[in-house]
């Protein structure tokens, strides 16, 4: 897969998934339409002026050929991002994704408006890095991260891999005139 440069000191890694499985992902979301809920943030309300989506969760029991074929790409992201960063496979226990994935479809002007981490508080303290795979191309749609004076583009395929604490504090970048589709989760322990 074709790598996207990130410098090292970031921790974060990115490469572009190929275009088909991109695209079989695009149309499990239209097939699935109906299950779209207002995104949820913090205690489980919907606050549109911090995260203004509509997503569906994706559950470890989902064997749609689609979520399937995504799955097998995202392990071949992580493998990557390991070679890259091998101390991370050095943890002392067993990681893997976390249940649920989540899509998230934002509308023109939707997009997550908050300043946050992955991490933030004791319920999410077994996430030990985040992914995000950009579904479509969004100019001026990509993710800012605050510590890094770092803003990484919106384009289709570019699955990104960073590590989940303070230090990464992002936001999406919003834009009022196009929609955007992402889909992350995170790479947890196991026990």
């Amino acid at each position: 897969m074709k790598e996207y440069k990130l410098d090292s000191n970031t921790f974060m890694g990115g490469w572009f998934m190929p275009e088909n499985v991109i695209d079989s992902v695009l149309d499990w979301s239209k097939r699935n339409e109906y299950k779209l809920a207002p995104g949820l943030i913090s205690g489980g309300r919907v606050i549109k002026e911090y995260k203004d989506s509509f997503d569906i969760k994706i559950y470890y029991d989902d064997y749609e050929k689609e979520i399937v074929l995504y799955r097998e790409y995202l392990q071949k992201c992580l493998d990557l991002y390991i070679q890259k960063y091998e101390d991370v496979s050095k943890t002392n226990s067993a990681f893997n994704v976390m249940n649920p994935m989540i899509y998230q479809y934002y509308k023109p002007g939707g997009g997550f408006k908050l300043w946050h981490n992955e991490r933030a508080g004791i319920s999410r303290g077994s996430r030990l890095l985040v992914f995000m795979t950009y579904l479509n191309d969004v100019e001026n749609g990509g993710t800012e991260f605050k510590n890094f004076n770092l803003i990484t583009p919106a384009k289709k395929g570019l699955t990104l891999i960073w590590p989940t604490d303070w230090p990464w504090t992002h936001k999406g970048q919003i834009t009022n005139n196009n929609e955007k589709q992402i889909l992350t989760g995170w790479f947890g322990y196991n026990d």
